[in-house]
């Protein structure tokens, strides 16, 4: 797959970061090591990155003209032996700007990171078994790479792949695949007729538009969008009896919500049904969440009337909207168009080789 921009340099960041951004989840001493300044002995330098070279590095050193290598050349020719271990072997993490994100970050914590690495060969076989006609299968199959492969960061408290806003999710999974596949050599086709297809770039894909509308809502405190008073396009003024706060879904709280589901089928016990397609607008954090406090956001909502239930069935569609992003491109004559995302081989062929085709 070709290179995008954001991951065009992924190991060579990898690379030049190596000791100033250590593996997310280790802490660097609280006392650094004094450092006595001396002279550096280049030659020196150069003789001992010659001794901890690898065979490639080796044999470059050997081939350099008049037998001698500058110290340019070594570090160069050390930071791609680590560059090729990191590609061939899936070592190290990929930090990921969050203003890159479809979300561009807004709806994460101040000082939130994210970081992928790519997927190993165990991974890509338990990937391999997904069963493409099952949504749910689908969906478990996708958040299992983010489980393994997704590291996130956040301020003052322990974070991982369940506080992803699910409209990040498919562009976090396209960045573990481009540094699963760094060489390029491995293109997700996208079907745009029976005639073109085009290869899959993540810069070309359209995720969600928060339009100006939608923003003035954005309570930037929380982290969400609260409504209370505003005016309808028919000048109508509506002011709410409590302030409405609706958060962007996120993975941890759609997934407990589905293992709720499961549970109370599991033992037919009734819940309320229509409830459950809202509830992921109404939680911020999946760590809140059990039977007994499900069980009262259920009651603090008991007020809502035609106003509130309007608002939140409009925020669903705009998700809904957002979760099936639209692949951009331009036609013959130049024209932006759009298509749906239909690549070829369906939802495997994104962590499996695409050129194998034709071989059998």
């Amino acid at each position: 797959m070709p290179r995008t921009k954001s991951t065009e340099n992924a190991a060579e960041q990898f690379v030049k970061s190596i000791e100033a951004q250590p593996i997310p989840g280790f802490e660097s001493p609280a006392q650094p090591a004094q450092i006595v300044s001396q002279p550096i002995d280049r030659e020196q330098v150069l003789a001992n990155m010659q001794m901890n070279m690898g065979p490639a590095a080796r044999e470059k050193a050997k081939t350099t003209s008049n037998q001698t290598m500058s110290l340019d050349e070594a570090q160069e020719a050390r930071r791609n032996e680590i560059r090729e271990q990191v590609q061939s072997k899936g070592l190290g993490y990929l930090r990921i700007n969050p203003q890159d994100l479809p979300t561009k970050g807004i709806f994460y914590e101040p000082g939130t990171e994210f970081f992928v690495r790519a997927a190993t060969g165990g991974e890509i076989r338990h990937w391999s078994q997904t069963n493409e006609t099952t949504v749910a299968d689908v969906n478990d199959s996708l958040n299992y790479m983010l489980e393994r492969c997704l590291s996130v960061k956040m301020p003052g408290r322990v974070a991982d792949w369940r506080d992803l806003v699910e409209i990040d999710r498919f562009y976090m999974i396209l960045c573990i695949r481009d540094f699963t596949f760094v060489d390029g050599n491995n293109e997700l086709m996208i079907t745009i007729n029976e005639n073109k297809q085009v290869p899959l770039k993540k810069d070309n894909i359209q995720f969600i538009d928060l339009g100006d509308k939608l923003m003035r809502f954005y309570n930037v405190e929380k982290r969400c969008f609260t409504l209370q008073e505003f005016d309808t396009k028919y000048g109508k003024h509506i002011r709410l009896t409590k302030p409405l706060d609706i958060y962007m879904p996120r993975l941890g709280v759609t997934e407990w919500l589905k293992n709720y589901v499961q549970r109370k089928q599991q033992s037919r016990e009734m819940f309320d049904r229509d409830f459950i397609s809202m509830a992921p607008l109404l939680v911020p954090d999946f760590r809140s969440l059990n039977d007994q406090t499900y069980s009262r956001l259920i009651a603090d909502c008991d007020y809502f009337g035609p106003v509130e239930y309007s608002l939140i069935e409009q925020f669903k569609r705009v998700i809904a909207q957002s979760v099936e992003p639209k692949f951009i491109y331009n036609d013959e004559e130049g024209v932006e168009q759009q298509a749906p995302l239909n690549f070829q081989g369906g939802w495997k062929n994104l962590f499996l080789e695409t050129g194998l085709d034709e071989l059998l």
